[in-house]
């Protein structure tokens, strides 16, 4: 308990290429470490609680600073992981860490921003509320949260608490065990299952295998320890911030129209530089540089301006349909509350849905 959060994932990291683990819970027998191909091993609550600490320990790393020298041994180890680093490296012709850190930026620093400040609160922007309330769930766990360069409501940073609270878990026994799985219940259902799926949407739509693969596993490895849990409390669950209706007031602009289609918790779509970008394109417009907000404006500027804007609309109502898919998906395959959670998201993209079809009836 006294280590920092650094000293745990180095250990974590360490240990995770020691020996073939496998994690083994109620509904699920999910193996994400070494070895799974190897055969299956049955682990008790204690050892499956410290397997899934070294797994998010090495997820936090990979999303908060990519494939590294420190982490590529551990990720050729998981076999999701591995079979994605081979279709990189076929696509590349050779394994380049430095090839490998540049795709991370261009994913992770100017198109999907791993917050869950922006994608649930009304601002969209990192260190709002949500970023004060993952920071008070931290301090009240006794989680040691080091400096990172990240806030913390970072996917990396949210997967580095799992990890300590389920070393915890893996550290006691009886209530004091029991505290740990509690806290852990109630961080996914008040924060990281409300963005885990469209955040996932949004690195797939990014196109890299590795980190698509690696955002995959993570949901996966989240929904199955959720289902290992208690079911959920209806008075915990997140709830999102409520739309503005911006068609009734005779005021709303192209701007006001962008800025609500890049407010995840309004929109329920997430639309990166590079969304804009594959817009612009369809309609043959341009968006130019700078931020998203920039891009999105001087895109629907153009498209007002050159009769594109239906063309435009099509390709958001794509966008709203794919994540439809996914968060109907995510409450085949995830356990409770992901059923409730989804439905808050497909409101919301439901609402979009007719909001387009409303800005397309004036075109």
């Amino acid at each position: 308990m006294a280590q920092t959060s650094d000293q745990a994932d180095q250990r974590s990291l360490q240990a995770a290429g020691q020996r073939p683990e496998v994690f083994a819970g109620k509904g699920s027998a999910r193996s994400a470490v070494p070895g799974r191909r190897g055969g299956r091993v049955t682990l008790d609550a204690s050892q499956t609680a410290l397997a899934r600490s070294r797994v998010y320990h090495l997820l936090g790393k990979l999303f908060l600073y990519g494939l590294t020298d420190e982490t590529l041994p551990h990720v050729r180890a998981v076999d999701e992981l591995a079979d994605a680093l081979s279709v990189f490296r076929a696509q590349t012709g050779e394994l380049d860490l430095d090839s490998a850190a540049a795709d991370y930026q261009h994913i992770f620093g100017f198109n999907v921003f791993a917050f869950g400040s922006t994608f649930l609160d009304e601002t969209a922007r990192v260190g709002g509320d949500e970023t004060e309330r993952v920071t008070d769930a931290y301090l009240a766990a006794g989680f040691p949260v080091v400096e990172t360069g990240e806030a913390a409501d970072h996917l990396g940073v949210e997967l580095n608490f799992l990890g300590f609270l389920a070393r915890m878990e893996s550290e006691h026994t009886g209530d004091d065990a029991e505290h740990a799985r509690r806290l852990t219940r109630t961080f996914l259902d008040e924060h990281l299952l409300a963005w885990l799926a469209p955040i996932t949407v949004a690195i797939r739509r990014q196109g890299h295998p590795f980190f698509t693969a690696l955002a995959d596993l993570t949901l996966e490895m989240v929904c199955d320890h959720r289902a290992d849990l208690e079911p959920p409390d209806d008075q915990s669950l997140r709830e999102l911030p409520e739309p503005p209706d911006i068609l009734e007031d005779p005021k709303t602009g192209l701007r006001d129209i962008g800025k609500y289609l890049l407010t995840p918790a309004y929109s329920g779509i997430y639309l990166s530089r590079d969304d804009i970008r594959a817009l612009s394109r369809g309609g043959e417009l341009p968006a130019g540089f700078g931020a998203r907000r920039t891009m999105l404006n001087n895109l629907l500027r153009s498209a007002a301006d050159y009769d594109g804007l239906t063309d435009v609309l099509d390709g958001l109502r794509v966008l709203v349909e794919q994540m439809r898919e996914a968060h109907r998906a995510f409450a085949k395959t995830c356990p409770p509350p992901a059923g409730q959670m989804a439905e808050m998201w497909l409101g919301r993209l439901d609402r979009t849905e007719e909001m387009l079809g409303q800005i397309a009836a004036h075109v």
